[in-house]
This record gives structure tokens, sequence and C-alpha cells, in this order.
């Protein structure tokens, strides 16, 4: 971690207290606006840009500065999510640039400037995701900042959100634990009491300071709305009573389930060009479910699938114009991307099989017709 002596400030300030959204995909730098002085800057500049899943320790007036590294091409960008209100921080600035002597060719650098103007601990949060897409982000960068105490005051086991949102069947549960905890039992309950989901979290081992925890779960919608998650430390042979950490949940039940279908180099080793493979998305309820599904596919996987070695072979930044379904037979419209860049029998086989799969998982779809700008022939060729 890198600190660097005072430096002057030359832009201005928007309080992280008020409602914050999600930047644009080429948002401009902060507007003017006073930086506040209830707290004094001490002067000390903190480079949080190694510092994923760690625990920050810091203290009021200090200075945090996140630069995240992303592609440039408009697709995807880092926003910043957490945290949004109780005037934790104040926001000095937020520029986007792809000139940086830290960035390559291709790449854009997002970067963010704080002031710490509260003794509290807060989890620091920004995604990598597709603005068009309500799918999970691809990358989250997240540090806990903690400005109240020191390490030796912390307690065993650390949440890194403040609510835990649970979409659909899914969760991520995660933090952070003290060197000595062994694993962390989490259990997720809904309003009423009854256990959504529990289980266990192994911890990687450290001789010192914390280390960073987490596992998504799957589980059947709950009755009720909101819960609470709990985390208890297990420390090895240890007589004292665990402190266990309870933070809230929410739980969207408003949505739906569909499959979005990839390739997967785990189960198709062979490669054979013609073989997709369902993985689900849970989607807020719709009408117009097929158009919801392909709009899913066409987001693509996401990390955690991506880990477990499924791909799409379909290009970016593709983007359905109609879909019609009438008497068994599905007539799907794409603009012209769904074909740029696009060479070689099996990755055009490939993305045929992606799409067809992905429709014909409904009842109402018998046979699928692909079409470029209305254009049926001389499509797709290798």
């Amino acid at each position: 971690m890198r600190r660097t002596s005072r430096i002057p400030w030359v832009v201005a300030a928007l309080a992280v207290g008020i409602s914050l959204a999600a930047c644009s995909r080429r948002p401009a730098p902060a507007p003017a606006m006073p930086v506040s002085s209830a707290v004094p800057e001490t002067g000390t500049v903190l480079d949080l840009s190694d510092r994923n899943q760690q625990v920050v320790i810091t203290v009021p007036g200090d200075v945090l500065t996140v630069p995240l590294i992303g592609a440039a091409d408009g697709r995807m960008q880092w926003s910043f999510r957490s945290p949004i209100s109780g005037g934790y921080l104040t926001m000095k600035a937020h520029t986007v640039t792809t000139e940086d002597a830290r960035i390559s060719s291709g790449e854009q650098l997002s970067e963010w400037t704080f002031k710490v103007e509260q003794a509290a601990t807060f989890p620091l949060r920004f995604e990598y995701h597709n603005p068009a897409s309500k799918l999970a982000p691809v990358k989250v960068f997240s540090v806990l900042v903690v400005a109240d105490r020191t390490e030796a005051q912390l307690a065993a086991v650390l949440a890194d959100i403040e609510k835990l949102q649970a979409t659909g069947g899914t969760a991520v549960i995660g933090g952070f634990a003290r060197a000595g905890v062994e694993q962390v039992r989490y259990l997720l309950k809904d309003e009423a009491g009854a256990t959504v989901a529990s289980g266990v979290i192994p911890v990687p081992d450290a001789d010192a300071g914390f280390r960073h925890f987490e596992k998504t779960v799957w589980f059947a919608l709950p009755r009720t709305p909101n819960g609470a998650l709990v985390l208890t430390p297990s420390v090895g042979d240890s007589s004292d009573t665990p402190q266990p950490m309870t933070v809230p949940a929410v739980f969207r039940t408003d949505l739906m389930t569909v499959q979005v279908f990839f390739g997967s180099e785990k189960l198709d080793p062979e490669a054979t060009c013609t073989k997709a493979f369902p993985v689900a998305r849970y989607l807020p309820k719709s009408a117009s479910v097929g158009k919801a599904a392909l709009g899913a596919l066409l987001a693509g996987p996401t990390a955690a699938e991506r880990n477990e070695r499924y791909f799409t072979s379909l290009p970016a930044n593709v983007q359905l114009k109609t879909l019609e379904i009438s008497n068994g037979l599905a007539r799907a419209d794409f603009t012209p991307s769904l074909e740029r860049g696009v060479g070689g029998s099996c990755r055009v086989a490939a993305i045929r099989a992606q799409l067809t799969e992905t429709l014909k998982q409904f009842p109402a779809v018998r046979e699928v017709i692909l079409s470029i700008d209305g254009r049926t022939e001389d499509i797709l060729q290798p």
C-alpha cells in the first residue's frame, strides 16, 4: 500500500452521503463543489489498488484512491456501489481516461478519490458490469474500511456488506476473518426465523491480519422478503465463546427462472462446436420471457461461470432487435454485430447452438430462424 505526502487538490468534491448513481459509460469528472472541511485532511493518501478483499485501517481525514482498470470497448464499466449513505466519505474526484501510464492499449482507467469523514467501519465496493444488463457483475473490488478501531480491537469475523441482497435462490456470502479462525458458520434465515440456508465456509490460513472468505449458496425462495445473515467464527479448540455478527438480508421473490446456454470446456472437452449447456438466470418477471432470456444470454457468463470454464461464442455488443413467436416458430432478428469478426465453421455453429437452445427451452418454440437486419440468407457464414 502506497502512502504519499499531502498533494494540492485541484478537483472538487461530491458528498457520498447523498444518493450516488452508477457512473455513465464515459462519465465526466465530478462537478465542482466545495470539499467538506468538517474533518481536516491528515496528509496521508492510501492507494487501494492492491488491497482488494482486504481490511484497510485508516482514520478520519485520510484520503483513499481507488484506480480500477477495465476494457475501453464501451461494453463494460466500473461503477461505485457502496457506501451510498451515512456520510462516511466525501468524493473528491472521479476520472475516466484511456491515456495513463498505468494502462495498456485498449484499456480504460476509472479512478475515484475519497476523504474519510467518520470514525466508522463500512464496506467500500465497486462492480465491473454491463450497465445494460441486470445480471451479476463480472468482477468486484471490495475492501472493508475501518476508521473507528485498531486492528486489535476488531471482532474475529466481519461482514463485507452492509446488507445482503439475495437475488432469486442465490446469494454470495462473504466477509473477513482474523488469523486463527479456521472456518465461519453461516445461517441465513427469513423474517419468521425459519432457516433459508446454513453451512460452513473455510477460511484461508494466515499468520496475522485478516483473510477474505466467500461462498455462493443456493436455496429455495423464502416466504418473507426480509431476513438476516448470522456469521459465527470457529477457532480450533479455543474455549472462548465466539461472537457472531448479524447483518440484515433482503430476498427478491419477484423473479422468474430461465436458462441460458453457453459452451463449456469442462463439459465438452472435445470442442464439438454444436453443444451448448444451460445455466440458470433469475430475472424480473416479464411477459416477454423469450426476449429476457436472449438478453441474459447476450450479456455473457458471470465471473463464477467463467471460472467453471463456461464461455460464449457470441461477439460483443450484439443486440436483439425483434423476437416473434408464432405456431412453434421463433424468428429472432439481431444487429449486424452478430456476425462481425466471426469466422470459422466451429464458431458459427456454436453461436447458432447457443441462440437456438436458449429459445427452444420454451414449449412454444419448436424451430428457430435467425436473421440480421431482416436478412436470413448468407448470414453467419464460416
